[in-house]
């Protein structure tokens, strides 16, 4: 399951560390909660918003900057809008890539 929440989530710990990156244990042994933060990495590393430095150190990525800063102009219109598309069985690649554009196209 993907829950949008805490993709956000992990991507504002990312941006709020200077080196940008987060520690993600791996699944072996882990409590259920580091297991879906876990899963949520891979997906973070799916869609391009982060990438692996380690095995267990994720780093935001341009993309994940990009991402993270569309959601946070209207953070719950957009968390609406990625729930809609994940209940419509939206694949995160193409949710992501479509916010992702939106903020491209802003200028600054």
């Amino acid at each position: 399951m993907r829950k949008p929440e805490l993709i956000i989530e992990m991507l504002k710990e990312m941006s709020e560390k200077p080196e940008g990156y987060i520690v993600v244990p791996e699944y072996f042994g882990a409590s259920e909660s580091e297991s879906e933060r876990r899963h949520h990495a891979d997906l973070l590393v799916d869609s391009d918003l982060a990438n692996w430095k380690s095995e267990d150190i994720l780093r935001i990525t341009d993309k994940g900057y990009d991402f993270l800063n569309i959601i946070e102009t209207d953070k719950q219109k957009y968390l609406e809008q990625i729930k809609r598309s994940f209940d419509k069985g939206a694949p995160f690649l193409k949710v992501v890539n479509y916010l992702v554009s939106i903020a491209n196209n802003i200028q600054i």
